[in-house]
């Protein structure tokens, strides 16, 4: 029988380069063993397996000397590259993103956890973190890194598990309609959660948001499912209810099976009409709610008593960069800069802390992106909300004009930038110790580069 260390190292092995290679039927030959696997090559160590995807900026294939110098051992590149090995193995396939796709599901496959997809156009990662906070003393578990949810980062992920965890936590992403059907093939969810739909990646729904909510619920047609927690949202829930046979557990109305309601600081979980106990948790934005109750109806889905969940709630955590508190020169930075959508944009300006007396809320905001028709009404709306709950307006980006002129339109005043460190210098000048800033914005902008 192998120690402690001796189980852990177990746990880690990736498999054998010999074995991969006869996966895509090359006649290679290796006993090297495999430690990681990496889509980028400043994550290869000795023992990565690399996979030299070709983006829309760079090509793997240029990276592949980075990763012998790093040890790595092994590459799977197109079948038309002749470049150099640099002393790797090197296995060519007709298309590496979707020999990663079909290895991460053949590898999922002979698993024996079960999979919980978490999908929805708001809060995905804070559901996972939650999740993993109130399910870790009961499974061992693997949850998907940061905010990794797409077509290549989750089968790289379920290649970097170590394979013998009780229950995966996968985030599920997409801006596209069909993306989640192929990560549901590649990973079918034994359970689901299908957060807030809202106007994200409108852009490519030419049916707005009724398209987004139809293509969110891909993650239904997973063979596997058992249970599904939908957000009860009028429009998103009685378009994705009907699909799949999977039971479907609502929560977020007083209508739902799991609703919430506030006593003061404290919350309670209404469960099918009975009242559970209180709650006080860690954090004060109401607007988080609806994640912490998602992960709620799950856990108790899966059998968990409400001792335990009130116990561990207490170490909830936000993840980085989400509704995130940072005190800086005595102003009070609320750090939402991870994302924006109407919906969270609107949510924040609703759950903001109060300035110091005499002192102002600011606002600092960057354009939101692909919304297509709904933008500029989205980004008016915003305005209008940003004029009833802040003082002052600083807008990054063309897109923003429409929130500047609704901003205005009430008698208040703001400046729109088009690069980063002006609008920085100037947030630096106009705001004062005492003051509330809120910073949200897509993604692309790196908002939080303002806090640096």
């Amino acid at each position: 029988m192998p120690g402690e260390n001796g189980l852990e190292e177990e746990r880690k092995k990736k498999g054998s380069l010999q074995e991969i290679a006869s996966f895509f039927e090359s006649d290679q030959k290796s006993s090297k063993l495999i430690s990681s696997y990496c889509i980028d090559s400043r994550q290869a160590v000795k023992g990565s397996c690399f996979f030299a995807l070709k983006g829309k900026r760079v090509d793997g294939h240029d990276f592949l000397q980075e990763v012998a110098e790093r040890k790595g051992v092994a590459a799977l590149v197109d079948k038309e590259y002749r470049g150099k090995s640099f002393g790797l193995l090197l296995l060519r396939v007709p298309d590496v993103l979707t020999s990663l796709q079909q290895l991460a599901k053949s590898v999922q496959k002979e698993r024996k956890g079960s999979i919980i997809g978490i999908t929805g156009s708001v809060g995905k990662t804070t559901t996972k973190e939650f999740l993993s906070t109130l399910l870790e003393e009961s499974f061992l578990l693997y949850k998907s890194p940061l905010s990794y949810n797409s077509q290549t980062t989750l089968p790289l992920n379920l290649l970097n598990a170590k394979g013998d965890e009780e229950l995966f936590l996968l985030e599920m992403g997409m801006s596209q309609k069909g993306e989640i059907r192929r990560l549901v093939e590649i990973a079918p969810p034994h359970y689901a959660i299908i957060t807030r739909i809202g106007r994200t990646h409108t852009e490519f729904f030419p049916d707005g948001i009724e398209g987004v909510a139809y293509a969110k619920g891909e993650i239904l047609e997973s063979p596997a499912l058992k249970a599904a927690v939908i957000f009860e949202d009028a429009l998103a829930f009685s378009s994705i209810k009907k699909r799949g046979a999977c039971q479907k557990i609502s929560f977020g109305s007083p209508s739902s099976d799991y609703f919430l309601k506030r006593v003061r600081k404290k919350v309670y979980v209404v469960e099918r009409g009975k009242p559970g106990p209180l709650f006080l948790l860690p954090f004060a934005a109401d607007h988080l709610l609806s994640n912490f109750l998602a992960c709620v109806a799950l856990c108790r889905t899966l059998g968990l008593g409400w001792e335990e969940i009130v116990r561990r709630a207490q170490r909830l955590r936000l993840p980085s960069k989400r509704f995130e508190i940072v005190i800086k020169e005595g102003i009070t930075f609320v750090n939402d800069s991870y994302n924006a959508s109407a919906e969270s944009t609107l949510a924040a300006l609703g759950n903001l802390p109060s300035p110091e007396k005499g002192k102002r809320t600011l606002f600092v905001f960057g354009e939101m992106r692909e919304l297509g028709a709904l933008s500029e009404e989205s980004h008016r709306e915003v305005g209008r909300a940003a004029a009833e709950a802040t003082d002052h307006l600083i807008c990054l980006g063309d897109g923003c004009r429409p929130v500047m002129e609704a901003f205005c339109k009430k008698g208040k005043k703001g400046m729109l930038f088009h690069d980063l460190q002006t609008l920085k210098e100037a947030l630096f000048l106009e705001a004062a110790q005492g003051d509330v800033v809120l910073i949200k914005g897509a993604n692309s902008h790196q908002l939080w580069r303002l806090l640096e």
